[in-house]
């Protein structure tokens, strides 16, 4: 677990990436998953030395696999909202 504060946060595409000040240096690898206290955030999509891009959640470009109960799916989002869940 790496602790980090938020970099950029771009005001008008709150939904799509921040970058945060944590990168390879701190061994951030691409694909690593960010959480907080709430739960997932998002996906480290890029890496440089002392930051990293994360792809938020709610981004239209993300795809996440869950489990729900006892069944599997995967999670697509459009403007912030759940429009796809091929659960099974």
């Amino acid at each position: 677990l790496e602790p980090s504060k938020i970099l950029i946060n771009n005001l008008y595409h709150l939904t799509d990436e921040i970058i945060i000040y944590k990168g390879e240096e701190d061994h951030i690898k691409k694909n690593h998953l960010v959480i907080n206290d709430l739960g997932l955030v998002g996906i480290v999509s890029k890496t440089n030395k002392h930051s990293s891009h994360v792809r938020l959640l709610l981004n239209d470009e993300t795809s996440i696999s869950v489990k729900i109960n006892d069944s599997y799916g995967i999670l697509k989002f459009k403007r912030g909202k759940i429009v796809k869940a091929n659960i099974q």
